[in-house]
């Protein structure tokens, strides 16, 4: 049996999202989020504790249809999302 998913985020973050996703340049960007975890019988539920950027520096493309980042730029977020046993979902 599949257990449905559901993502909690507050308004703010979701703001902080939309901003970072669609800075307004026209052009695809990325941003992480992490999440605190429940896996329960019914749903299991993920909820925001940051939304993080990818640095400018990190992509070696980004333009309205593409974009592609070293995957050594989310070392350090991996690295934390583990100690602190989150949870990352990547968006763009």
């Amino acid at each position: 049996m599949t257990v449905p998913v559901t993502l909690s985020m507050t308004g703010d973050q979701h703001e902080r999202l939309k901003g970072l996703l669609f800075p307004g340049d026209g052009k695809e960007s990325v941003a992480m989020a992490l999440c605190g975890r429940r896996a329960g019988e019914r749903r299991h539920r993920l909820v925001v504790r940051a939304i993080e950027p990818l640095p400018l520096d990190a992509y070696s493309e980004r333009s309205s249809t593409r974009v592609t980042w070293s995957p050594d730029a989310i070392e350090g977020l991996l690295e934390r999302a583990a100690a602190e046993k989150l949870s990352v979902i990547k968006n763009s």
